[in-house]
């Protein structure tokens, strides 16, 4: 798989709806052969998802928003980070509790859920290699030392993409030993070990992360 914090990170749009504030719906593709995702509904198909996603992880989508008899989701091939899907297409997952707020102009993550909210300090992308603003989630849980130690102690995969070929995705990670730059990212997001570490414990695939400022 390509690096995850290499490349430029992309500008995507914001989401227009509102960020969930109560428990977090998700689904998963009903069939082996995965779930197809449409530009709109009733519209062109863009994509087949396979019940993995690339990294190996179940695949798992959070409903952003039910529509007849569809379902909008957040994805990395769909126009501006979304698509549809045919609600037929998918089975119930697992609600979630948490979410994820990441302010770029007060380089602050927030955790939201379960009661309680918790922010700690971050590493951003610069002028050059931007955290791309918009609403994403959660695809995939991965420990570090699959990449060894590369990016940290623990992996956060977005559902955005870090260049314009999309060759990598962006990520929450740990601070690269090997950084060339502790102020700025290539367009992932750093966090420190012991709040990365925390936060790996309460988000899952599907955890809705929205960037902002």
């Amino acid at each position: 798989m390509p690096l995850l914090d290499s490349g430029l990170a992309v500008a995507l749009l914001a989401a227009s709806l509102a960020f969930p504030s109560s428990a977090i719906e998700t689904v998963a593709p009903a069939r082996a052969s995965g779930v197809v995702v449409y530009a709109k509904p009733g519209g062109r198909a863009l994509v087949r998802l396979r019940n993995r996603t690339p990294y190996g992880s179940l695949r798992r989508l959070w409903v952003r928003e039910r529509r007849d008899a569809w379902i909008k989701v957040a994805v990395e091939d769909g126009p501006h980070g979304v698509g549809w899907l045919r609600s037929r297409d998918v089975r119930p997952a697992s609600e979630l509790e948490y979410r994820i707020e990441i302010d770029r102009s007060k380089k602050r993550l927030s955790v939201i859920g379960g009661g309680s909210r918790w922010s700690t300090k971050v590493v951003i992308g610069g002028d050059a290699t931007p955290t791309p603003d918009g609403t994403f989630q959660i695809t995939d849980r991965i420990d570090g030392a699959r990449y060894s130690g590369v990016y940290g102690a623990r992996i956060l995969v977005l559902s955005a993409y870090g260049d314009h070929a999309h060759t990598s995705r962006v990520a929450i990670h740990g601070v690269p030993p090997a950084a060339h730059s502790k102020a700025f990212s290539a367009g992932c997001i750093r966090v420190s070990r012991p709040a990365l570490l925390r936060l790996y414990r309460q988000v899952r695939p599907g955890t809705p992360v929205r960037v902002r400022g």
